[in-house]
């Protein structure tokens, strides 16, 4: 069964122009070729290598699969059996080398999270929710209860040189050691909640990977317990050792992986713990609530990765390996060449992780997770997988058949077809076959065209597939032997329908508000937007003809401008975009209110701003248009065209006037009486001086001056001693026009 992957985009190239229907002048190469490219894609029977090939993935066996909705442990013994621990019923499963499986102990729990065998060939269960580790003989299918702590949660088993069995444990995090007789000790309490992962390296030396704070303890032989190594992130679920010393651990970005049932919580208590030898006492005090729904916050990756796989050498030195935002790593086993081999989620896939930190996709199984990984002595691999239950055997040699199939292209709108390339390997005995399908929903359905017949020419051929939006393509490999064949490399190419342009957000400056140009060329002051075009092919606003605009550059342009005031001057700015991220030009129409036709105020535009001088235009309401046309990037015939209007706006360059205005002297001073108008803008403040004096402000007789009429009457005090006094009254409008007019006090 294949899984779907989230499209990614791929960068743009030059093509050619096909199709009568307006289409975007310049193609799209959409070209996979590395491994992050492929991994986006779906997998059946394929790997992807480090250098980014697909070839044919190992053969893998489904040996056994269990109506169960989990396999959760595996465990190997010494006879070639296979045991699988399963939830949420609680079962152990046996599978013999032929492939025959049973249901050789039903525990009665619900989870069976932990299985290990010792040397004997005695195998051990750990449950959850109640936390019991048994004893099972699975010749007779009877178990027995080895040791029942009072810990809910039973995580991890492993076994040491001297058959005894170690214990991991949560909600109190805490690690025993049990004989075969059953006689237990505690190890180690930790402050942690969960202690989710076990591994036993040759010296018995024991390592321990913890959950939320993601820890790896390291307890030595004497009992001496220490932090090897804090991850960077929050839960360690698989711990294994090589021979040289090295210690490799899997971590997650996210809680321990059952759901945990609620209980009453206790108190924090302080637990005593005596080691194997020497006697010493370690003492550690935990919080004990058993309910952890959410992962600590204290503790977070620096990356958004889910999660990474760390080699630890023995110097204590920690090294990074491997590392995914997509996968969820879950277990490890070490394989061949110094490699490890790692199990992951959501999407059920295997990765070989070399020491070098080169990786590849090995193989995905048809199921969510890849829950446990054990390696038998005569090298065969097993593998538990979670969403279904499933039980997998790595046999020798190759897939015969395996399909890739490539992520989702979203070209953005209805697009044509060009041609499809590839570059592949195929050895004598092998085949690789591709095929193309389009439709016009995001995600494939019955509305999709079928897969097109099989290409033939890998240098290059017309896309048989119909027009359509979104676009996928599939390569099947084939193999008659041991070799595989190699794909490296596919590349389709697509032509958008071209789109019309939009205009958005016109902004219209207040009166006289300009900017001056960040850069000069002329030695003179420049306002953004005021010319048409300049001598060296740089357009005001600053913009050269070879710089598409599918934003408002103008607008950083203008925030390092220095702001100026030019009487007459309208600076205008908009934003505009091109669906297919063509090069833009703007045209801009002027009509004056009552008018019917657009006359042109300025044409080939490269930047969305202008700088009108109105001095020149008629006092009156007025009206923009902005034409923005995709033209410079698109032929003749081709071309389209988006446009937005204005609100309309005041041009008023006549100022304001003073009419009646007469001063009669009275007993205590003058009274002075006008009418402010102004034929378009409100008046805005009125103010007089007498005898260049400061000025004074005044209001209208309606108390507010809010209209193109105002009428004033004051009571000018004083003024009576003979002299000869001027009075000068200024009037500003809407528009910061201003006159003033004079009179005579005596």
């Amino acid at each position: 069964m294949l899984k779907h992957f989230l499209a990614r985009s791929l960068p743009a190239l030059f093509f050619f122009a096909i199709g009568a229907s307006a289409l975007a002048a310049v193609p799209t190469f959409w070209r996979l070729e590395s491994q992050e490219d492929f991994l986006a894609g779906d997998t059946d029977g394929v790997s992807i290598g480090s250098d980014g090939n697909i070839s044919l993935s190992p053969a893998a066996q489904v040996l056994s699969e269990a109506t169960d909705p989990h396999f959760w442990s595996l465990a190997l013994d010494g006879a070639g059996n296979i045991y699988a621990g399963s939830g949420n019923d609680g079962k152990i499963h046996k599978i013999d080398a032929s492939g025959e499986s049973r249901v050789v102990v039903d525990t009665e729990e619900l989870q069976v999270h932990a299985l290990a065998v010792d040397r004997r060939g005695t195998l051990y269960a750990g449950t959850s929710p109640r936390g019991v580790v048994y004893r099972i003989a699975p010749e007779v299918g009877t178990r027995e209860v080895l040791f029942d702590p009072d810990d809910r949660y039973i995580w991890a088993l492993t076994v040491d040189s001297l058959n005894n069995v170690i214990v991991a444990t949560g909600d109190e995090a805490k690690i025993y050691r049990v004989s075969p007789s059953g006689e237990s000790e505690l190890l180690f309490t930790s402050e942690e909640s969960h202690i989710v992962s076990l591994a036993v390296d040759s010296s018995d030396t024991i390592y321990a990977g913890t959950e939320p704070n993601g820890l790896v303890l390291k307890i030595d032989s004497d009992g001496s317990t220490s932090v090897l190594f804090d991850t960077p992130f929050q839960e360690v679920p698989a711990i294994v050792t090589d021979t040289q010393g090295n210690v490799f651990v899997a971590t997650i970005q996210s809680g321990t992986r059952a759901t945990r049932t609620s209980s009453s919580p206790t108190s924090a208590t302080s637990t005593s713990a005596t080691t194997a030898s020497g006697g010493a006492s370690v003492t550690v005090t935990t919080s004990s609530d058993p309910i952890v729904s959410q992962p600590s916050p204290s503790t977070s990756s620096s990356s958004s990765a889910r999660g990474a796989v760390f080699r630890i050498a023995p110097d204590g030195a920690a090294e990074q390996l491997w590392t995914s935002s997509e996968d969820t790593p879950s277990s490890l086993t070490l394989a061949r060449d110094d490699r490890v081999m790692v199990g992951t989620g959501n999407d059920g896939r295997v990765f070989l992780v070399g020491p070098n930190k080169n990786s590849s996709l090995l193989l995905s199984a048809e199921a969510d997770q890849v829950t446990a990984i054990q390696t038998a002595p005569n090298g065969q691999t097993f593998l538990a997988t979670s969403n279904p239950a499933k039980l997998y055997r790595l046999n020798q040699g190759r897939r015969t058949e395996g399909i890739y199939q490539s992520p989702t292209k979203d070209t953005g709108t209805v697009s044509s077809w060009g041609r499809i390339r590839w570059e592949v390997r195929a050895p004598s005995g092998t085949t690789v076959q591709l095929q193309t399908r389009t439709g016009n929903s995001a995600e494939p359905d019955n509305t999709w065209s079928d897969w097109s017949s099989q290409y033939t020419d890998a240098s290059g051929e017309q896309i048989q597939s119909p027009r359509g939006r979104f676009f996928q393509w599939r390569a099947v490999l084939n193999s008659t032997g041991e070799t595989t064949p190699e794909v490296m490399n596919v590349t389709a190419v697509y032509l958008q329908q071209n789109l019309p342009p939009e205009v958005s957000d016109i902004t219209i400056h207040p009166p006289g508000r300009s900017f001056q140009k960040p850069i000069v060329t002329t030695g003179q002051i420049e306002l953004l937007g005021m010319a048409d075009a300049l001598s060296d092919g740089t357009d005001a606003g600053g913009n050269n003809g070879s710089q598409a605009t599918s934003g408002p550059p103008p607008m950083n342009l203008m925030a390092m401008s220095r702001p100026m005031y030019n009487k007459g001057i309208r600076t205008t700015t908009w934003t505009a975009k091109d669906p297919n991220n063509d090069e833009l030009s703007f045209d801009v129409h002027y009509r004056a209110e009552g008018e019917s036709l657009w006359r042109v105020l300025r044409e080939a535009l490269t930047s969305p701003v202008i700088a009108w001088d109105t001095v020149a235009m008629p006092d009156g309401r007025y009206t923009l248009k902005i034409i923005a046309s995709d033209s410079p990037g698109n032929p003749a015939g081709l071309a389209r065209t988006g446009e937005r209007t204005s609100k309309s706006f005041e041009v008023d360059n006549t100022p304001p006037r003073v009419d009646g205005l007469t001063t009669t002297p009275g007993s205590d001073g003058h009274r002075v009486r006008f009418v402010a108008r102004d034929d378009i803008s409100p008046v805005r403040s009125v103010e007089y001086a007498v005898n260049s004096g400061p000025w004074s402000i005044v209001f209208p007789t309606d108390g507010i001056a809010d209209s193109s009429e105002e009428s004033f009457d004051l009571e000018l005090d004083g003024y009576r001693d003979g002299g000869v006094y001027t009075l000068v009254i200024k009037l500003t409008d809407g528009l910061e026009n201003t006159a003033t007019a004079r009179a005579e006090l005596r």
